[in-house]
């Protein structure tokens, strides 16, 4: 009997290829699945117990940059590249920093019967990162219990998150700049007819500072 790798996080025991294959034979019997499955732009896996690969649709091989045969019996981050994922002879899931990873986490809620929406970074071996957002959905069929599990890619988002952070951190910086100079003209070293131009600097400072803290609020 072959030792089951040790793991520290999630389980590392697997299947056997006819188990495997059993449990796609058994997804292919559900046609209507299937076909909706590769309709989806979105890239989707089904997954059995072992966090093991038993379908895959179109957007997921894209990804993956090969057919089935790179998908089918493998673990996500496996079928991804994740750097972590061949750190260890348990593969996907078994090292430490895996029980901070979204798509680890969210398969077992899954797996319990209830849908679960994570978020995560995969750094592949090219060096390329995945920001993900994946979504595991409770899927039994006959005496399988498997999960269907959704991944989107979410790193323009997350692009975008990071540059308005950056935006809004220097408009702040430069309009608290000119309230401060405002502020500084009101003191008595400062003549008199300055007063308007000093009360139109504070308003509108006061005003733009209003507006990006509101968005930052969205």
């Amino acid at each position: 009997m072959t030792p089951t790798p040790i793991t520290r996080f999630a389980p590392a025991e697997r299947v056997s290829r006819e188990v495997i294959r059993e449990e796609r034979e058994a997804v292919a019997r559900l046609p209507l699945l299937v076909e909706c499955l590769d309709a989806i732009p979105v890239a989707v896996v089904v997954l059995n117990a072992q966090r093991q690969a038993i379908f895959s649709n179109q957007a997921l091989l894209d990804i993956a940059g090969g057919d089935d045969t790179r998908v089918i019996g493998r673990r996500p981050g496996e079928i991804l590249d994740c750097v972590r994922a061949f750190e260890t002879e348990g593969g996907c899931g078994t090292t430490e920093f895996c029980r901070t990873c979204g798509a680890v986490r969210a398969i077992p809620a899954g797996l319990e019967g209830k849908k679960d929406v994570q978020e995560c970074r995969i750094t592949r071996r090219s060096g390329e990162a995945l920001d993900l957002r994946v979504t595991a959905t409770p899927f039994n069929h006959g005496r399988h219990a498997s999960v269907i599990f959704a991944l989107q890619d979410i790193s323009p988002e997350k692009r975008r998150q990071a540059l308005e952070h950056i935006f809004f951190h220097d408009i702040l910086n430069v309009a608290g700049t000119v309230m401060g100079y405002a502020e500084l003209l009101e003191t008595p070293a400062f003549a008199m007819e300055t007063s308007i131009v000093i009360d139109v600097i504070n308003r509108a400072s006061v005003r733009i500072i209003d507006e990006i803290r509101n968005q930052q609020a969205l």
